[in-house]
């Protein structure tokens, strides 16, 4: 349960930050908002698209993200999912991600990712509670931000290449 509250309270240091700074945009996208603000990020990026997720549970609902991702791809966009290695199903769904070019992959054994978030471009990032679920995305409550600052961002971003590259940030 500390996990939860320590999530939350990340959350909204990261939004009260963000408020006191110009030009900065940050939005609730919990519950059901968070697939359509994540089908548009996923949309909009143009370089780079980093996903990193407890699990990518390939279901009816986000099914819906692998054509976009593809597209992403097709676009020239630098997708990457790094997923959870201890998941039975992650690696089953790191082989589809990675057939429609997505570079997919699961972490170290030596460390257990918890982390829900997404960040396109070094600048727009989705961060919360929400796993890449059925049950998670059309059930559960949750609760995640879409910020979109630069600074934030390449935190983010490199707290993601980080982890890929099997490192701690």
């Amino acid at each position: 349960m500390k996990k939860k509250y320590a999530l939350c309270f990340f959350c909204l240091v990261l939004a009260a930050g963000c408020a006191f700074r110009s030009g900065q945009i940050v939005s609730s996208c919990s519950n059901r908002d968070y697939l359509p603000v994540l089908e548009r990020v996923v949309r909009s990026a143009r370089k780079t698209l980093y996903i990193n997720e407890l699990y990518f549970h390939m279901d009816a609902t986000t099914g819906k993200l692998v054509p976009l991702l593809n597209d992403a791809v097709d676009r020239g966009v630098d997708v990457r999912c790094l997923l959870e290695d201890s998941i039975s199903y992650n690696p089953a769904a790191a082989a589809d991600l990675n057939r429609i070019g997505v570079d997919a992959r699961l972490d170290s054994d030596r460390m257990f990712s918890h982390a829900k978030f997404v960040v396109a471009d070094g600048k727009t990032v989705i961060v919360g509670s929400t796993n890449l679920s059925e049950t998670s995305i059309d059930r559960n409550n949750e609760t995640d931000v879409l910020i979109k600052d630069r600074i934030i961002g390449k935190w983010f971003e490199e707290y993601f290449l980080a982890a890929w590259t099997g490192g701690k940030y």
